[in-house]
């Protein structure tokens, strides 16, 4: 047998299973755009500088166009700090397995009541190998889980809603990626309930679809996940900015070396060790200054302040917080009313109607009552959005970018005050 040939035969099969599994993630990241509602996300051929960027990141690292990420695409600084805020949590090489990381989503889904990301992050769960504990997620029979470790972090993070005194399953050099991608995945629930449907299948096609899309999907988000994705590499995409007051659970150790020089800028001692402003701000406001009432005290007896390492989640958090901190669809008035609101909540939920929400929108103006009313139901009950409040805000503030830059910012000042109590 001629080894020589059968070597340049393996390579030429391996090169073309390569081919066609990249041209099925393409086929399969085109059809996801179908998915989106309300807006119209960009088409890979459109888009260009920021946005474009974006893009061939996401297909790099996350083996496909993932419609959760180009669901922002109207607003490219917004996408691309949702990107951030992914990438450098969920699936950039640090201290968490991808496998415990995949926990945590699926769990905070759960939790948020999301099912279009429960089935997929189980799903890259499966994918992984852990066939088993993604099917005990998937069903929301977490205390069936054997691994004591797996089954503790996803009762935490599916606990994350809502304040509680629970000690938390992390170290303190795993910290800032447990506590970033329990924040990104609260942020992204909120998008991805409004902006997509139940479950990752084109409109039209049939539920029975979903396990050879889902075995497709796994397929490809496996191979990607196999590769090694330095922290770090998604940072290009925006500006560095001041860390705000409520972003000490990423902050790294000013004792820890930081060997790369675009993380070298993080100031730690920028941050308010006392207590955070959940504040994130208006457009061109000083985010420096001293932080205004409401003020939400961090409950955590150790001050928030013990993470010891990846500094690059707390950059790519500065720079995702700055970035939607100031989009300019987001009045003064609407900003104030979400954020006092959320400075007393603790988790509950708002009960069944949008009656609460219609309450507070008519104590604003009347032209801005229906982006309040929006905001609130982004922050709070994202699942109450429907095509009758989008409308309201459109008669308004027409555009998709508005729409995006709205929605993005509501979702994660709600993020941002969980992220108080974890």
């Amino acid at each position: 047998m001629n080894h020589a040939d059968t070597g340049a035969r393996g390579s030429r099969g391996q090169g073309g299973m390569a081919a066609m599994s990249g041209g099925r993630a393409k086929v399969l990241g085109r059809l996801g755009l179908t998915q989106v509602r309300y807006v119209s996300p960009l088409a890979p051929g459109a888009a260009k500088g920021r946005a474009a960027q974006v893009y061939r990141q996401v297909e790099r690292d996350f083996g496909l166009l993932a419609p959760p990420i180009a669901l922002h695409s109207p607003a490219p600084e917004v996408m691309a700090a949702c990107w951030l805020m992914v990438r450098e949590t969920l699936l950039a090489t640090g201290r968490v397995p991808r496998e415990l990381k995949e926990t945590i989503a699926t769990a905070v889904s759960l939790a948020n009541a999301c099912p279009f990301c429960v089935t997929v992050h189980s799903g890259t769960l499966h994918g992984l190998g852990q066939t088993t504990d993604a099917a005990l997620l998937y069903a929301d029979r977490i205390e069936e889980i054997a691994d004591p470790r797996q089954r503790t972090i996803a009762r935490w993070a599916k606990g994350s809603s809502t304040e509680s005194e629970a000690p938390p399953p992390y170290s303190a050099e795993e910290r800032p990626e447990m506590v970033g991608a329990t924040v990104m995945m609260h942020y992204l629930n909120r998008m991805v309930t409004i902006f997509l449907a139940d479950l990752p299948l084109p409109p039209g096609v049939p539920k029975v679809a979903l396990t050879p899309v889902m075995r497709a999907l796994g397929g490809i988000i496996r191979a990607a996940a196999t590769d090694t994705h330095p922290p770090g590499r998604a940072l290009e995409l925006l500006p560095a900015a001041t860390p705000p007051h409520d972003i000490d659970w990423a902050l790294p150790n000013p004792a820890v070396a930081v060997h790369d020089p675009a993380l070298a800028n993080l100031d730690p001692s920028a941050h308010n060790p006392a207590g955070f402003a959940l504040d994130p701000g208006a457009a061109g406001r000083d985010t420096t200054a001293a932080p205004p009432d409401p003020v939400v005290r961090n409950s955590r007896p150790d001050g928030g302040g013990a993470a010891r390492a990846n500094p690059a989640v707390a950059e790519a958090f500065t720079r995702a917080y700055a970035a939607i901190d100031g989009v300019e669809s987001v009045s003064a008035p609407v900003r104030e009313l979400v954020l006092t609101e959320l400075a007393r909540w603790r988790g509950e939920n708002r009960g069944l109607g949008r009656a609460w929400a219609d309450e507070l929108a008519n104590r604003l103006p009347e032209g801005q009552r229906s982006a309040g009313r929006l905001a609130l139901l982004s922050a709070f009950a994202a699942y109450q959005v429907d095509r009758s409040v989008i409308d309201a805000f459109r008669t308004d503030q027409p555009g998709d970018a508005a729409l995006i830059e709205l929605t993005a910012w509501a979702g994660l000042a709600a993020a941002r005050r969980i992220s108080t109590w974890l």
